[in-house]
């Protein structure tokens, strides 16, 4: 009795908000409903690299690049809505909004049926050590971890390494991501890799830069296909 009382006391104090608009919502509401519909789904035709959509069997995204990933999806566009997630989970530490990202990932997994049944190994991509602890925590790896228990494949999360600590990527033009990131990862037992098809799940893809080249370390210890899943693009 006394907790329920001082419960309903806090919420009169403190009513609930939506995260995003910061509109008042029910109590144990993240983001409202309004929000939520706010977020530009991914839709088909994909982009058979970048997994973006396109029209008229023409990327305006992608374009002439290289990535040594075989392909990638996203499940959303990186529009306004999508992006405040994203940096409300990334920079200010909300990880509750883990659990509506990781909805919009299992659901798009679900409707257009990516291939998880060919997928042995889901890893995210990982943070330098200082950013980590800057941080507390990736968003990846949180993703990740939530993607491979919905689908009971292994999850890795301490093996593909992030040895470098690179100028953001953010900051960066196009061509300079590539450069920038180069070297920047590191594999500590390839057998975890070797053979294996691997799916790899960041937050966002911007110009698929920092997924490609840890595409390519994973390949180069012996990972057969290397598929990419992020939240935006």
């Amino acid at each position: 009795m006394a907790g329920g009382i001082l419960y309903n006391l806090i919420n009169i104090i403190y009513p609930a908000q939506c995260l995003v608009c910061k509109n008042p919502v029910a109590p144990q509401v993240i983001v409202c409903q309004d929000c939520l519909k706010q977020i530009e789904k991914n839709l088909p035709p994909f982009c058979p690299r970048c997994g973006r959509n396109f029209k008229n069997n023409k990327c305006l995204h992608c374009g002439s690049l290289n990535f040594y990933f075989n392909r990638a999806w996203s499940a959303c566009s990186y529009t306004r809505t999508s992006r405040e997630l994203i940096h409300l989970f990334k920079y200010q530490g909300k990880v509750k909004i883990k659990k509506i990202l990781t909805e919009i990932l299992v659901n798009f997994i679900r409707n257009f049926h990516l291939p998880m049944n060919k997928i042995e190994v889901i890893t995210p991509i990982p943070l330098y050590r200082t950013r980590l602890r800057e941080r507390e925590f990736n968003q990846a790896e949180l993703l990740s971890a939530s993607v491979a228990k919905e689908f009971k494949i292994r999850h890795s999360s301490q093996n593909l390494i992030r040895r470098l600590n690179n100028t953001a990527q953010a900051k960066l033009n196009a061509d300079l991501r590539f450069k920038n990131i180069q070297g920047a990862f590191v594999i500590k037992n390839r057998d975890e890799f070797h053979q294996k098809n691997v799916l790899l799940i960041d937050d966002v893809l911007t110009t698929g830069a920092t997924c490609s080249e840890a595409a390519g370390v994973l390949k180069e210890a012996g990972a057969k296909d290397v598929f990419v899943l992020t939240f935006a693009s």
